[in-house]
């Protein structure tokens, strides 16, 4: 694990737990200095949290100041 808490794929723990959609964990995570941080494909904990329809998980988020207007790395054809 790195300074800033990054895991494989460049995961945060924010990430997993975003990507769990576990609202008392990321609650637990804020404020966090990585909250805009992507992992290796792009993706931001708000992405994460907009792929897997976690609403609540993402208003929260976008309470602490992510980004809304980040993108990921994925090419669309």
């Amino acid at each position: 694990m790195s300074k800033r808490g990054a895991l494989l794929g460049g995961y945060t723990l924010l990430m997993v737990a975003c990507e769990d959609s576990d609202l008392p964990r990321v609650k637990s995570l804020l404020p966090s200095p990585t909250l805009n941080d992507k992992n290796q494909s792009g993706y931001s904990a708000l992405a994460l949290c907009v792929k897997i329809s976690a609403a609540e998980v993402a208003k929260v988020l976008i309470a602490q100041g992510a980004d809304i207007n980040s993108v990921n790395n994925v090419r669309h054809m």
